[in-house]
């Protein structure tokens, strides 16, 4: 799975908690924390594979269930 259809699931479930510019953030911190990628690791690389190799590498988990 590409990380463009992570970032678009992330932000479906945060938007109608937080505001659009927050769970940007909250998806970059994810990102920064469980891969540890920085804004500008995505700006050479913008849609990364994400792997599965479980939780710790899908930033998902941090949402599931709300």
């Amino acid at each position: 799975m590409k990380l463009k259809q992570y970032r678009t699931y992330f932000l479906e479930k945060l938007t109608p908690l937080y505001d659009s510019m927050e769970a940007e953030r909250f998806f970059a911190i994810a990102l920064e924390e469980l891969k540890g990628w920085k804004r500008s690791d995505l700006a050479l690389n913008p849609d990364p594979p994400i792997g599965k190799t479980g939780h710790s590498s899908c930033p998902v988990w941090m949402i599931k269930g709300l």
